[in-house]
C-alpha cells in the first residue's frame, strides 16, 4: 500500500514573535510578556512535529506532536484573531520538494499539519501487519482517519484560498486523489478481512468491484492533478495494478454465484474474462520504463505480486470451469458484451471527526 508523503516547512515560522507583536499592538505590554512563554512553546512544538523524518519509529511521537500543534493553533484561534497576526511561513510541496509556497496566514499552519498529520496516518496503516484480523482492522480505521482528516483540510483550503492553494499538493485535485487512494486502501482491507473471514461470494464480489474502482479513480485523479507530473511514476503503476486486481476479483466472486446458481456458460466468461484483464495488465506493466522517483522514501517499488498470484488463481479457476462445461455442462458462452457489470458497494467512507476520534 502507498503512504502519503510528508511535507516539510522551509524554515522557522517565528510564532513567539508573530504573538509579541500581535498582543503589543492589540492589547499591551504587560499581556505580551505575559503570553512570551506561550509563543515559545508553540513554536517548539511545530519544531517537534515537522523536524523529524517519518519512519516507524518516528511516526508514533510525529502523531502526538501534530496533534498537540492542531490544538495548540485551535487554542490561539479562540483567543486571538489569527487573522490579524503577522506570520508568514514558507512549505515545500509533498510531491516536489524543490518547490515552495509562502503565506501570510496563520491558516496554512494549520493546512500543512492537517496534511503531515493524514501522512502519518496513513504511513502507520502500510506499517500495519494485515496477515491478522487486528491489524487489518487498524490499518482500515487508520486510512479512514486520513481520508477525514483531508475533508478537513480541502474545507479549510476552501475557505482560506478561494482560487486554491497553489502548490500542487494541496490543491482540490491532488487532495481529491490522495483521498481516493485512501479509501481504496480501506475498501481492500474491509475485502482482505472479508476473504479471510470466509464471506459470501455476493458479498466479496461487490467490494472487491469497489476497490477497483476506487483505484481506477485514483489514476484519472492523479492524472488530472498539476502534482501528476511530480508524483513518482510508481504511484501510477501500483493504483492501476490495484484496479486490474480487484476488477479481476469482482469477477471471480461474481463467477463463484454463477456456479451456485448452475450458470456454467456465465461462469465461464466470467473468469475469461478476469484473466484477460490481468493478462493485459500485466504485460502493460512489464513494458512500462522504469523512471526515477521523486517523491518520498514512503514509496516502495510496485510489487506485481498480488496481480501474479490472483492471475494464477484465475487462471486455474477458469481451466477447470471450462473443462468441467465443456465434458459436462455443455452451456454456450455469453459474449463478454452480454454480461452485466459487477456494481460495487462502498463499505469505508472518511470519518467524520477524525481530530475527536485520535
Amino acid at each position: 500500500m502507498l503512504a502519503l508523503p510528508f511535507k516539510r516547512p522551509d524554515g522557522d515560522a517565528d510564532w513567539a514573535g508573530a504573538l509579541d507583536r500581535y498582543i503589543r499592538r492589540a492589547y499591551s505590554a504587560r499581556q505580551a510578556d505575559a503570553h512570551a512563554a506561550a509563543g515559545r512553546l508553540v513554536d517548539e512544538t511545530r519544531r517537534l512535529a515537522f523536524a523529524q523524518p517519518l519512519t516507524e519509529k518516528t511516526a508514533g511521537l510525529l502523531r502526538a506532536a501534530l496533534l498537540r500543534y492542531l490544538r495548540l493553533l485551535g487554542s490561539l484561534e479562540r483567543r486571538f484573531d489569527l487573522g490579524e497576526l503577522e506570520l508568514a511561513s514558507v512549505w515545500r510541496s509533498a510531491f516536489n520538494p524543490s518547490a515552495k509556497q509562502r503565506e501570510p496566514s496563520a491558516q496554512f499552519e494549520r493546512a500543512a499539519a492537517l496534511y503531515n498529520l493524514a501522512a502519518v496516518l496513513s504511513f502507520e496503516a502500510t506499517a500495519e501487519q494485515r496477515s491478522d484480523a487486528d491489524g487489518i482492522r487498524r490499518a482500515c480505521q487508520l486510512l479512514q482517519l486520513a481520508a477525514g482528516l483531508l475533508d478537513r483540510l480541502r474545507e479549510l483550503v476552501a475557505a482560506e484560498w478561494a482560487g486554491g492553494a497553489r502548490c500542487g499538493d494541496l490543491c482540490d485535485a491532488t487532495l481529491d486523489a490522495m483521498r481516493t487512494l485512501l479509501l481504496a486502501q480501506a475498501q481492500r482491507c474491509y475485502y482482505e478481512r472479508a476473504a479471510a473471514d470466509g464471506l459470501s461470494p455476493r458479498l466479496l464480489s461487490v467490494t472487491a468491484s469497489q476497490t477497483g474502482t476506487f483505484y481506477a479513480q485514483t489514476g484519472e485523479q492523479l492524472r488530472a492533478s498539476p502534482a501528476s507530473p511530480r508524483v513518482d511514476s510508481s504511484w501510477g503503476e501500483a493504483v492501476g495494478l490495484g484496479a486490474a486486481v480487484f476488477d479481476s476479483l469482482a469477477l471471480l466472486h461474481r463467477a463463484e454465484e454463477h456456479a451456485a446458481a448452475n450458470e456454467y456458460g456465465h461462469q465461464v466468461a466470467r473468469l475469461a474474462a478476469g484473466v484477460k484483464r490481468l493478462r493485459s495488465a500485466l504485460a502493460a506493466s512489464a513494458q512500462a520504463a522504469p523512471k526515477g522517483r521523486r517523491a518520498s522514501a514512503t514509496v516502495a517499488p510496485v510489487s506485481r505480486a498480488p496481480l501474479e498470484a490472483a492471475l494464477a488463481r484465475l487462471e486455474e479457476a477458469h481451466a477447470q470451469a471450462d473443462k468441467d462445461n465443456t465434458i459436462v455442462y455443455l452451456e454456450p458462452l455469453p459474449p463478454a458484451s452480454a454480461l452485466s457489470p459487477v456494481r460495487g458497494k462502498s463499505i469505508v467512507r472518511p470519518h467524520s471527526d477524525p481530530l475527536e476520534a485520535l
